[in-house]
């Protein structure tokens, strides 16, 4: 298995910044993420953000953006390799070392369509320590009355109803709707 490392983005004006932008565009489209604007923002002063560039051999290979929301629980908004580095089992390393570094629940959203790239996606999620929790959640936009994306969401442990609320919850607020006011691009 390949060694990577990884760079935590702090400033918006970071030069690794725009290769990460294009890659999370290329691996999600525009609806699935941030705009840039808003993205720089949200990199500038939230502290409970992170925009991880990962690296292998010197050169950017990947991108992970999680969220540090209660104690104990993170967000992973984004994770996304490169095509070219896709299968050298880099994706696993990211989510090892998060779980073995970081450790508490990790939770992530996916898109339940059925095609073959989903369907991996999914597994491969599966083969890294997480399960389908909740099938009826309703992704918020990333701009104030844009549209909710139908999503499922996925967690590395089984969550009581109540406490899936209140994540839920707390998740909408602090990563969509506190940053509302923000340009979407």
């Amino acid at each position: 298995m390949p060694a990577i490392s990884f760079t935590r983005i702090t400033r918006s004006t970071d030069t690794l910044l725009p290769k990460l932008i294009q890659l999370l565009r290329t691996s999600f489209g525009d609806n699935l993420v941030r705009g840039t604007s808003q993205l720089k923002q949200v990199i500038d002063t939230q502290p409970n953000h992170y925009f991880i560039s990962v690296n292998y051999n010197g050169k950017i290979v990947g991108v992970v953006v999680y969220w540090y929301l209660m104690k104990q629980f993170h967000f992973i908004e984004h994770i996304a390799i490169s095509p070219e580095f896709r299968g050298e089992k880099i994706g696993q390393q990211v989510i090892e070392h998060l779980f073995k570094t970081i450790g508490g629940l990790w939770i992530l959203e996916v898109e339940p369509t059925e095609d073959e790239v989903h369907h991996r996606l999914r597994k491969w999620y599966y083969r890294n320590g997480f399960s389908i929790i909740d099938k009826n959640y309703k992704q918020p936009s990333y701009s104030f009355g844009g549209q909710s994306i139908p999503l499922w969401i996925m967690a590395t442990q089984p969550l009581s109803n109540k406490v899936l609320s209140t994540f839920i919850s707390v998740l909408k607020h602090n990563v969509y709707e506190a940053h509302y006011s923000l340009n979407r691009f």
